[in-house]
């Protein structure tokens, strides 16, 4: 603890739910609750098998389920367990679409990125979309104002994105994680 400058009397200095000495086991710093500044507390990032000290897990998908580390932890499920998953907030689905009378079930992925939330609207949003297998003839707006997760259908049957002639799908969002898709 003088070693490290830790006050002697509390097992975690910044209060974060992990000890000291296992911040300093997982390369964080027991002065900062989330050392590398991802949106994920470090104690989280050390229980899911994460890299407290690098930011750049926050898109990856630890445990293969397809949703983003920094999701799993925004929506409260488990990074390092597949059977942790969190429900879709938006579905984009041809066949229910518009007919389904939802205000959660889009017939394209462009109503879909429309209908979340924006980042200046909820601080908080992390919105969740999963999308339907089929072939998407549009390229989506994943707009600079909104932090997305589009969770695509894997198997057999795909969810595959195809833009129009002459369209790129652009991607600028400050955190947008794709996953599941064929782009063709």
């Amino acid at each position: 603890e003088q070693r490290l400058g830790t006050h002697p009397g509390r097992l975690d200095t910044d209060g974060d739910g992990l000890h000291d000495g296992g911040e300093v086991a997982a390369g964080a710093s027991p002065f900062v609750a989330d050392t590398d500044a991802d949106g994920m507390g470090d104690a989280y990032e050390a229980a899911n098998g994460l890299r407290a000290n690098d930011a750049s897990d926050l898109l990856e998908d630890r445990d293969g389920d397809q949703v983003p580390n920094l999701w799993e932890f925004k929506k409260g499920t488990q990074a390092g367990s597949a059977t942790s998953v969190p429900a879709a907030d938006l579905v984009v689905d041809p066949a229910l679409g518009g007919a389904s009378g939802s205000d959660t079930i889009y017939a394209t992925i462009t109503e879909a990125v429309a209908a979340a939330p924006t980042t200046l609207a909820q601080p908080a949003a992390y919105p969740l979309i999963q999308v339907k297998a089929g072939t998407y003839a549009e390229a989506p707006d994943l707009a600079a104002n909104k932090r997305l997760a589009l969770i695509g259908a894997t198997g057999p049957t795909r969810s595959r994105i195809n833009p129009p002639q002459n369209d790129r799908l652009f991607i600028y969002g400050p955190l947008v994680g794709i996953t599941g898709f064929e782009i063709v």
